[in-house]
């Protein structure tokens, strides 16, 4: 029988993530559309997006596992969920796109303290309990962004944009309220900073190696991922789709990346295996060809749903090695969010020029350059032996 500690964590790594990111998913797609509307330019909007936010957000999230081992990772999970909400709220006083570049490194900051401490509490004792948390954390958090996706381009138009930044700043604050609270009455089992950061692990070189691959394919995915959420407003508008029906179509990623998650949670068949990332980055392909090709909403949702899809091996077993993997895996859920950022960065600039340059198809086919290469890397990728001695069961993937 699952303790009642455990089923009170789960549902911690239900309604925080659900919440949080759903609160940076309305505010994602309201910055972009606020930017539109003040008048940027497909540069600026990859600006805003990539170097604002994303470089703030990975530069944080590379320190994070060191802050969590000075300051323990309660501390930093509430400090980086003021200074995202603070940020949030301070997009909605934006009245110039100089604006909402200034408070997007606020933002980013922010979730990039917040998210790898959070992480750092998926791990168990029991691996069967860190994987059901992990499956929990990754369905939970891309529902929220699904939700918030959907929701954010009817809220803009409803709410107006100062007071739809707000609403988000609002739920955000509520999220860290709960936290504040359970992060204080919570289990000791659970919430144990001393036990959390006695993280570091005998190093496993095989699973080690699945690491290194899955960081490779994650910053891939991302960046394709980010740089279609960049451009795709820009080509929904171009093809007359309303601001309420953009988001609706956007919210179509997440509905692959969530239901690709529920299988992946169904247990450890995938572990130790090349082929989900090549399936992934094959999939990712084709999202990326569709993306420049198609113009139908039909088309664009499918393409939606299967970029959704295809970042999702990458992103899972980036968390499941880093925590299984040995050596420090605070510092590892830093390294995670710091990848998934540097995709986060380049992949809106990048985008954002091309459009500028080339059209708005034109970032796509960048995508699709980029993903071809990696698919050839993590085929010849070297793969080191299983270590004999296994001391730490826990290190079992």
């Amino acid at each position: 029988m699952v303790p009642w500690s455990h089923i009170m964590t789960r549902l911690d790594f239900v309604i925080v993530p659900f919440a949080m990111d759903m609160a940076v998913a309305m505010s994602q797609i309201m910055v972009n559309l606020r930017a539109l509307d003040l008048g940027a330019s497909a540069t600026e909007v990859g600006v805003l997006m990539g170097l604002c936010w994303g470089i703030a957000y990975m530069l944080t999230a590379l320190t994070t596992g060191r802050m969590v081992a000075r300051f323990g990772a309660r501390s930093m999970i509430l400090v980086g969920g003021a200074a995202f909400a603070l940020g949030l709220a301070a997009y909605g006083f934006a009245t110039a796109p100089w604006h909402l570049l200034v408070a997007a490194p606020v933002a980013g900051a922010g979730s990039g303290v917040f998210w790898p401490a959070l992480q750092t509490y998926i791990r168990a004792a029991d691996p069967d309990e860190t994987r059901v948390r992990s499956g929990l954390f990754n369905m939970s958090w891309t529902a929220g962004v699904l939700a918030g996706v959907t929701a954010s381009g009817h809220a803009y138009r409803a709410l107006g944009p100062a007071a739809s930044f707000w609403s988000a700043a609002g739920l955000s604050a509520a999220v860290l309220a709960l936290l504040a609270v359970r992060l204080r009455i919570g289990p000791t089992a659970v919430y144990d900073d001393e036990d959390n950061e006695a993280g570091a692990d005998r190093v496993d070189p095989r699973a080690r190696s699945f690491l290194h691959i899955a960081w490779l394919v994650n910053f891939t995915m991302w960046f394709a991922g980010t740089s279609v959420a960049t451009v795709f407003p820009r080509l929904a508008r171009s093809l007359h789709f309303s601001d309420g029906r953009i988001g609706e179509m956007a919210g179509a990623v997440w509905l692959g990346q969530i239901g690709l998650f529920c299988v992946l949670t169904t247990g450890a068949w995938w572990h130790d295996r090349k082929a989900p990332f090549l399936l992934g980055l094959a999939a990712g392909l084709v999202a990326v060809l569709l993306f420049a090709s198609v113009s139908t909403a039909l088309w664009l949702v499918a393409a939606s749903i299967v970029i959704g899809a295809a970042r999702t091996p990458g992103h899972m077993a980036s968390i499941h090695y880093g925590l299984h993997s040995g050596g420090d895996r605070d510092a590892n859920m830093g390294y995670h969010e710091a990848v998934l950022g540097a995709g986060c960065v380049l992949g809106p600039l990048l985008s954002g020029y091309a459009a500028d340059i080339g059209g708005v198809r034109a970032p796509f086919m960048i995508s699709a350059a980029l993903i071809a290469p990696v698919i050839l890397a993590v085929v010849i990728w070297p793969m080191a032996k299983f270590r004999a001695d296994r001391s730490n069961p826990a290190t079992s993937p």
